[in-house]
């Protein structure tokens, strides 16, 4: 995304956590830390979010614009923001739609992003 990168395989390597099996393999649930007053802390109201995931890959090279907004105790990048003014991008590298259901944390993310899509799409006329 960007111009950045990912690690194509993060397992077993030295210093890094477990952080779940992709494709179905299951998840782990870990905290990460969100920066504060970033706009997914002020989503999630929190800057301990616990998280499922299930991820055999890691940003790497972090796209040009892009901003860490969280990591995984071993350093491993689990959100990036495009803080750019005229425009609401949040991503994260865990799956809130595990927990969302009975996680009002993980719930607020969705929230938020269809609090900030409403507004743009009726000002299209659609």
């Amino acid at each position: 995304l960007r111009g950045g990168d990912l690690d194509p395989h993060i397992p077993g390597k030295p210093g890094i956590g477990e952080h779940g099996v992709p494709f179905g393999g299951g998840g782990t649930r870990h905290e990460v830390t969100v920066q504060a007053s970033t706009r997914l802390a002020e989503a999630l109201g929190t800057t301990t979010p616990t998280v499922e995931c299930h991820h055999h890959q890691a940003v790497q090279q972090v796209g040009d614009g892009l901003e860490v907004v969280a990591r995984a105790r071993d350093g491993i990048v689990e959100a990036l923001d495009l803080p750019a003014r005229d425009a609401w991008m949040v991503a994260v590298q865990w799956h809130p739609e595990d927990t969302a259901a009975h996680d009002p944390v993980n719930q607020r993310l969705f929230d938020e992003l269809v609090r900030r899509a409403v507004p743009a799409d009726r000002s299209r006329g659609s």
